[in-house]
């Protein structure tokens, strides 16, 4: 059904509007897998350690799956479990089809999946091709160079520029993502290569047919052993302009000489050849799809050079992607008010091109939690958010208890980037804290390892902030608790559609309507202001509609000298909530809703 794009002004309550976005109707049955289904980010390194060497592993996320059918989450996206030496955790992989001996083996790899898919669920593997290990075959041979070496040119090689003084330099400007320049000088070849990430990470020469082909092979292995997608690493990296002209100055205040954010990235993101070499791999999963049945599922990280380019995020929907990530929650902090929230849900919504799905994403594992960002009041608030906006949500790992970042001190930090900023910035870039071992229980090391070191350090709050204690809270009202009943109500026709329609949006309330057809109507309502806020929510609603049910509280809501309960019946007329509150409301009479 085409999509329609209209913007109904029905009312107005302090600066608020009901207005009507992407209304894409789509019968829930018309729906593929990855539509339907929550889906979940384990990091493995950080999930369960089976073996006790205090870093998770393969063995350990096969322990914990009934957590996924008890959270009612239907597709796991795997960060790397590939081959690798570790400089960047795994995103440095020396062989793409290797399973590395930290993780397990690619029998435990096996195991997974068929595991998975006992239980109803599908995969989605990390799949990086920008770039790989410094120590892949593949490189060690190009670092060779030699005109009979068939891996001379698998990577970008140059050799740089010559000044006055008889200096040997890099050949531009460019800047690694990770701060500092993108070329490392090699010995044994008397050259530079660029590398836009870690030294450690040599950028594949995708104008190089061969590594075309070896890197559509690389998926074509996975999609053998079963797994149903891919998360595309980086992918605004890939090709990079081949004049080498240096790139200009971004002129952003606040930012290091050195620091990537300090260009604007015209010739190294975003080139055309990046989307076509989408193309070329959507059509690869087409013809599988023809052969077999099977869609294979394509997300892709990527993220606008400038904040307001859209598009060329965008873009990426017309070239095969099921969907480019949507980040914009992931830019939420402590100043974000309600109508914050309401810009950057718009920002995505208003520009996603006609008849694609959207997407939101709270986190991941390269910025700081979301109740570090936002607080931690609001920790039921934002899962509600997430999962109740039309689309399909990201969950990163802990964030259905709101884990916290962890602490991580200058001596305990492991990632390369914060390491490159020095123990005077690197609190600032490093992604160490968000990283920590997910909290189970109350027992040692939180019920992730037996090891008494981990590999970072568990947050100490473990001991009555974790799952098990959450899982178990008499209230009934417990992070996991709201997620897990939130998750299921997800389910329903009524949030498996693109429509949203905002009801009361002011700086602390934003609240929005979702239903389709002749399915109840639900009515979502959440205090992200700093403030006490009272809103009266019938302004937007008939008169048969002046209340409803509760089904989903985000805390102990008060009202009066009652505290509201799952099954109360609400009048809207007059509803205060704190911040970091809540509630979905079935609405009474909502079968009658009138077409919008």
């Amino acid at each position: 059904m085409p999509v329609v794009r209209r913007v109904l002004l029905l009312s107005t309550f302090v600066i608020s509007t009901l207005c009507l976005i992407d209304l894409s109707v789509r019968a829930s049955d018309d729906l593929q897998w990855w539509q339907k289904s929550i889906v979940y980010q384990i990091y493995p390194r950080s999930f369960q350690d089976s073996d006790g060497d205090g870093v998770g592993d393969i063995r350990g996320i096969i322990q914990r799956l009934d957590h996924f059918e008890y959270l009612g989450v239907e597709a796991i996206w795997l960060s790397p479990v590939y081959d690798s030496p570790m400089a960047d955790f795994g995103y440095d992989i020396s062989n793409f089809t290797g399973i590395d001996p930290q993780f397990g083996t690619m029998q435990d790899m096996d195991d997974l999946i068929e595991e998975i898919h006992s239980r109803g669920m599908k995969l989605i593997m990390d799949y990086i091709p920008n770039h790989s290990s410094n120590q892949h075959p593949w490189f060690l041979e190009s670092r060779l160079g030699g005109e009979d070496n068939k891996y001379a040119d698998y990577y970008c090689w140059h050799s740089g520029k010559v000044l006055e003084n008889g200096t040997r330099v890099p050949p531009n400007n460019w800047l690694s993502v990770f701060g500092g320049t993108a070329w490392t000088w090699e010995e044994s070849r008397q050259m530079y290569y660029l590398h836009q990430f870690a030294p450690e990470q040599p950028d594949l020469n995708y104008h190089n047919p061969s590594v075309r082909q070896d890197m559509l092979d690389v998926f074509q292995f996975w999609i053998d052993r079963g797994v149903d997608g891919f998360r595309i690493d980086a992918l605004q990296n890939l090709y990079e302009a081949e004049h080498l002209q240096d790139e200009p100055p971004s002129n952003r205040p606040g930012i290091l000489a050195m620091d990537t954010f300090s260009l604007d990235h015209i010739y190294t993101q975003h080139q055309q050849k990046t989307y076509e070499a989408v193309r070329i791999w959507r059509n690869h999963f087409d013809e599988y799809e023809r052969k077999t049945g099977k869609h294979i599922f394509v997300v892709i990280e990527v993220y606008a050079d400038r904040a307001d380019d859209v598009q060329s995020v965008m873009k990426f929907y017309g070239y095969g992607a099921d969907m480019p990530f949507n980040f914009n929650l992931i830019e939420v902090n402590s100043s974000c008010n309600a109508l914050c929230f309401k810009a950057l849900i718009d920002r995505w919504m208003n520009e996603m091109p006609p008849n694609q799905w959207p997407n939101f994403v709270t986190g991941n594992h390269d910025r700081g939690r979301m109740v570090n960002r936002k607080g931690t009041v609001y920790a039921s608030a934002l899962n509600v958010l997430l999962l109740t906006l039309p689309g399909t949500p990201t969950t990163y790992q802990g964030e259905e208890i709101g884990q916290p970042d962890a602490k991580v001190s200058w001596e305990q930090t492991v990632d390369p980037w914060g390491k490159n900023f020095g123990e005077e910035g690197y609190e600032m870039y490093s992604r160490d804290p968000c990283r920590g071992p997910i909290q189970w229980s109350s027992e040692n090391n939180a019920g992730f390892s037996t090891n008494e070191e981990t590999w970072l350090p568990i947050n100490p709050d473990y001991e009555s902030h974790n799952i098990e204690e959450q899982k178990n809270d008499p209230s009934g009202l417990s992070v996991i608790q709201v997620y897990k009943a939130t998750a299921n109500l997800r389910k329903e026709p009524s949030f498996q559609n693109n429509e949203l329609t905002y009801a009361v949006v002011e700086e602390n309330i934003l609240s929005y309507f979702r239903g389709v057809g002749s399915h109840p109507t639900y009515l979502v309502a959440l205090n992200f202001g700093d403030q006490v806020s009272t809103a009266d929510f019938t302004s937007s609603l008939k008169e048969n509609q002046q209340s409803g049910t509760l089904v989903i509280l985000t805390g102990k809501i008060i009202r009066g000298d009652e505290q509201l309960k799952i099954g109360d019946e609400i009048d809207l007329t007059r509803v205060e909530l704190r911040p970091g509150e809540g509630f979905v409301v079935k609405l009474a009479n909502s079968n009658e809703k009138e077409e919008l």
